[in-house]
């Protein structure tokens, strides 16, 4: 070997131990519709085939246009940025869920991936999420589940109507907007999510930020903190729910289930078929700030069963619940208007049975309108009913369980003589 050929080797066998030592920095590729390629080289003509050659930590930029693709997304975290909104469309089919499929299907465990600047329709669902840090911004999801045709008129026609629309009519599969599941941390924000069959589902995650979305006019939940099971051992945990607009859904304006430590505030939830706030196994679960008005409006869901049509939140489920500092706390709420559903009264909160008895706070909230406004049937003795404001219509507090003296001292009732009772205060004006 002559000297010549030994320095290059040297020199490259030098570069390789840099480029082990400083790896690549994340690459920007870009997708552009067919229609609008020039010349081809790092400019992809489809969604897919940019994901397949991105590295880990990669950014693709999707130009306008309207892609159907059924994408996948396997063990690498990826930001995939539309160039506007409502111009870059992705869509599982061109007419509708009806396939099966959807749009974005995701398993990338510990990685973070964000979808952001697009709208994303015609999937079963628009993203289905099994493991990955999935954040979504600034999106508008819509015929996710639901093709948005076919739904009878809760006006007139009866339930039975509604099971048939959603089991025979093909309108309908069981999906929606998103389902992630098992994250480790996502936001999802600043989204238009109508007409499809679910709204948000955020399932056994962790540190979930969903704020300033508007949904409505889905069949099921706007949004949906889910669980993997219904004992109350599984669900969210450190998620805050804030700032959202949830209207006109053919279920719960906002539905919990299972978890702890999550936070439910500053929320308008209104116009909902069912329950404006419903609370299955609440373990710490704070629901503050909100304004929830003129929810239960039947007493059935989109699918036709029975709904959770009580009023404006309800808390109920197993008392299997593992044990923390509180079950509900429930403060600061403006809570108002709301119909009877499946009860045949009007009422703002209900304390259903069995809940679990860590113990449950209502302070602060002010309620207009209902024949009852605070309806307690169980855990009384460790149920507080503190500085509220109550209209003077009606029942102020109604508590049914008879084991048990109910804390409902330091309420406005609407007069200072207080609430009216023939036997102990029968000249209040309250």
């Amino acid at each position: 070997m002559n000297m010549k050929k030994l320095l290059v080797l040297i020199i490259c066998a030098t570069g390789l131990v840099l480029l082990e030592a400083n790896p690549a920095e994340p690459a920007t590729l870009e997708v552009r519709a067919p229609a609008g390629i020039g010349t081809l080289g790092d400019v992809y003509p489809c969604i897919q085939d940019a994901i397949d050659d991105a590295n880990d930590g990669d950014e693709l930029i999707i130009h306008d246009g309207t892609y159907t693709e059924t994408l996948t997304i396997t063990g690498k975290g990826l930001t995939l940025t539309g160039e506007d909104e409502s111009t870059v469309i992705i869509q599982a089919s061109e007419t509708g869920p009806y396939d099966g499929n959807n749009v974005f299907t995701i398993n990338a465990g510990g990685k973070d991936i964000t979808i952001q600047n697009m709208t994303i329709r015609n999937g079963d669902y628009g993203i289905r999420s099994s493991a990955g840090n999935v954040n979504v911004l600034h999106c508008t999801f819509y015929h996710n589940g639901w093709d948005g045709a076919g739904l009878p008129d809760p006006e007139t026609a009866p339930p039975e109507d509604f099971a048939y629309f959603w089991n025979n009519s093909g309108h309908v599969t069981d999906g929606g907007a998103m389902r992630i599941e098992n994250s480790g941390g996502s936001e999802i924000a600043h989204c238009t999510v109508y007409e499809n069959d679910r709204g948000i589902r955020f399932q056994d995650g962790a540190n979930g930020n969903i704020h300033e979305n508007v949904l409505r006019d889905n069949i099921e939940a706007g949004i949906y903190l889910a669980s993997s099971t219904y004992d109350g051992d599984n669900g969210c945990t450190n998620t805050d729910v804030n700032d959202n607009e949830s209207y006109g859904n053919m279920n719960n304006g906002i539905l919990s289930i299972g978890g702890h430590t999550n936070t439910i505030r500053n929320n308008d939830v209104h116009d909902n078929w069912n329950t404006g706030v419903m609370l299955w196994s609440p373990s710490e679960i704070t629901v503050q700030g909100n304004t929830i008005n003129n929810n239960s409006l039947y007493a059935f869901n989109g699918e036709g069963n029975t709904g959770d049509s009580h009023g404006g939140i309800r808390a109920a489920g197993d008392t299997n619940v593992t044990a923390r500092d509180f079950a509900v706390k429930i403060l600061n709420n403006d809570i108002y208007d709301n119909q009877a559903g499946s009860i045949g009264q009007t009422q703002g909160v209900q304390i259903d049975t069995p809940v679990p008895d860590e113990g449950i706070e209502i302070k602060g909230n002010t309620f207009t309108n209902h024949d009852v406004d605070i309806h307690v049937h169980s855990q009384a003795a460790t149920t507080t009913v503190n500085q509220n404001k109550f209209d003077g219509s009606d029942v102020g507090v109604q508590n049914d369980d008879t084991s048990a003296t109910l804390d409902a001292e330091y309420n406005w009732w609407g007069d200072a003589s207080g609430p009216y009772n023939a036997t102990t205060n029968p000249d209040a004006l309250g």
